[in-house]
């Protein structure tokens, strides 16, 4: 049988970099432990990911910036 794997890494090990903005909690009935994801070298301190608050940023666009986005 063949297979096929695919991940992304992602470092927010440091201030500018990507933040992780998904997690997985519970997936085919196991509770998974969402540190276990982070590289071990990653000095960060865990926060819940589902009660963290993050700013909302309003991003704005004219009729014509929509227009321009989607195919005509």
């Amino acid at each position: 049988s063949l297979a096929r794997c695919e991940h992304t890494v992602v470092n927010i090990g440091q201030e500018d970099a990507p933040r992780l903005i998904t997690c997985v909690k519970a997936s085919q009935g196991f509770d998974w432990n969402q540190e276990i994801f982070l590289p071990s070298y990653v000095d960060h301190e865990f926060e819940n990911l589902e009660r963290k608050h993050e700013p909302v940023q309003d991003i704005i666009l004219t009729d014509e910036e929509c227009a321009a986005l989607l195919p005509q």
